[in-house]
């Protein structure tokens, strides 16, 4: 019981570590908003979403790094791909935030399958207190 166990409570913790994000709409100016680089995710004006890293107004664009890596087919170690939207085209911006809520929520299902997988094997296989390093 005891590996099965740590293995469980090991993918349960790294999962609950990782949070949960989400996104909330921007009110207010554009520019006070990205005093910091961050994470965005734009809606231009036919209704596509882009997300970009490290997101920054440069001259009448709205400037970031595509998430999703460098440009296709370039080789190992290539830069990341930029990706710039006009300003006039940007309909909605939307800041990735912490979601405490949803973090709570994948906590505490995350406990309740451990301890029912916990449950279960001692059930099936009763108590081994043989645990060794």
């Amino acid at each position: 019981m005891g590996f099965r166990l740590g293995l469980c409570a090991l993918a349960l913790a790294s999962v609950a570590a990782t949070g949960c994000t989400s996104y909330r709409a921007v009110s207010g100016p554009l520019p006070a908003t990205l005093m910091r680089p961050q994470t965005v995710r734009v809606t231009i004006a036919y209704g596509a979403k882009i997300v970009m890293h490290s997101a920054r107004i440069v001259g009448d664009s709205l400037v970031g790094v595509d998430p999703w890596g460098p440009t296709p087919g370039a080789g190992p170690g290539a830069p990341a791909r930029t990706v710039a939207v006009a300003l006039a085209d940007v309909r909605r911006v939307e800041v990735e935030r912490f979601d405490g809520q949803k973090t709570v929520v994948w906590v505490l299902l995350g406990a309740g399958a451990f301890v029912a997988y916990a449950a279960w094997d001692l059930s099936t296989n009763g108590l081994d207190l043989d645990i060794r390093f």
